[in-house]
């Protein structure tokens, strides 16, 4: 480490550019920090693992994700997709209910909700099924109608 008398004898403008350069480094290293950590690049990592079938992976991308921005619904609907594989319905069902206070008329985030709860009792089936959707279509004021086998 050279020592304090040395740095002095060194010429001004020799540490500041040095200086210069460090700052530099450091912030072009904070921005590329900063830009693949945003709630898309995040979501991107998290698809990448949820196809390869490493779902603790997936769920910490994904929760990171919906953590820096919870009105994601891509990544908000996949992190429930990642839960129900992992064994944990009681998760997907939370993450697409928090989904629902930002989309309540989206009908693809109330299906998902619908075609987990149906899933999740498949000895009550039909009924379960009648239940699910007339509670689905009275909260969406009865935009569609629910498909039930």
């Amino acid at each position: 480490m050279p020592s304090l008398r040395s740095l002095r004898s060194l010429p001004y403008s020799l540490l500041f550019k040095v200086a210069v350069s460090v700052a530099v480094f450091a912030m072009a290293g904070y921005f590329v920090w900063q830009r693949t950590h945003t709630p898309q690049a995040l979501f991107e990592r998290g698809k990448k693992y949820y196809e390869q079938k490493n779902y603790q992976e997936a769920m910490i991308q994904l929760e990171n994700a919906v953590r820096k921005d919870p009105r994601h619904k891509e990544a908000g609907l996949l992190l429930s997709h990642v839960y129900a594989a992992l064994g944990n319905p009681v998760a997907a069902t939370a993450q697409l209910k928090a989904l629902l206070e930002y989309y309540p008329y989206d009908r693809t985030v109330d299906l998902e909700l619908g075609s987990l709860n149906r899933s999740k009792a498949p000895d009550r089936g039909r009924s379960l099924a009648l239940s699910n959707c007339s509670l689905n279509l009275t909260y969406l004021s009865e935009r569609y109608i629910c498909d039930v086998e």
